[in-house]
């Protein structure tokens, strides 16, 4: 297992400062989603 693995609590909390600093364009769409050592987060614009 390597470190990716390991530290994904670093990566969701990344995530979450991330979606933090992109709300006021747009929401999440969904929950954030994991894939291997990947977390995908998708992101809607914001209706004008």
């Amino acid at each position: 297992m390597g470190r990716e693995n390991q530290h994904k609590d670093l990566g969701y909390a990344l995530g979450e400062k991330i979606k933090g600093l992109l709300i006021e364009y747009g929401d999440l769409e969904g929950r954030p989603s994991s894939f291997g050592n990947r977390i995908i987060m998708t992101f809607i614009p914001k209706k004008k």
